[in-house]
């Protein structure tokens, strides 16, 4: 199975796991090494298993598939390489909703200035595809610059964003009017 598939690997049963993907890693010459990685979800957490030219490294059982991917680049950022994939990618990450709901599978493209748009969203071991490779510091610098790029004032994100919480808001801000008035009586 080759990460071109774009698989959905979270389908695959049980008894097909440990389960091997084709990836790329890239040197500090930007050369791209072709890769074998081997996703082990059989028990609790994750364990991935990188292998291209004569290395091999293994991670310790992680919590979610985003948590072991992390830990997989901090050993390769340690010996100059990085995993060409979409979840190495600088402009893409998991929210925390998909952080908690897929463990880190789903991605979304966090682009400045813009909101999270689903028709932009990846699997975690897609190819990059004109993307840009990261290291995880650079990666978790543009997540911060995006954040920082969509702020909005809170009752103003939280009527576009949910428009329960906007009214709601909307009802405290306006018992906070009559409270306030009826101390001035």
């Amino acid at each position: 199975m080759t990460s071109n598939d774009r698989v959905n690997l979270q389908n695959i049963d049980n008894e097909d796991r440990p389960y091997d993907i084709e990836i790329e890693v890239q040197n500090l010459a930007k050369d791209v090494i072709p890769a074998v990685l081997t996703i082990d979800e059989k028990y609790e957490g994750v364990v991935l298993t990188l292998r291209f030219e004569d290395n091999r490294i293994e991670t310790e059982r992680e919590q979610t598939t985003w948590d072991a991917l992390l830990s997989l680049r901090r050993t390769l950022e340690t010996q100059d390489f990085l995993i060409l994939c979409a979840g190495a990618q600088l402009d893409m990450g998991p929210l925390p909703m998909s952080y908690d709901m897929s463990g880190g599978w789903v991605l979304s493209r966090f682009v400045i200035g813009a909101r999270e748009d689903r028709a932009l969203r990846r699997g975690i071991f897609d190819p990059i595809e004109g993307g840009i490779p990261a290291t995880i510091e650079e990666q978790e610098a543009h997540y911060q610059a995006w954040l920082a790029s969509i702020k909005y004032p809170p009752s103003f994100a939280a009527k576009i964003l949910d428009p329960p919480i906007g009214l709601l808001i909307d009802v405290v801000e306006w018992l906070i009017g009559i409270v306030g008035k009826l101390r001035k009586k």
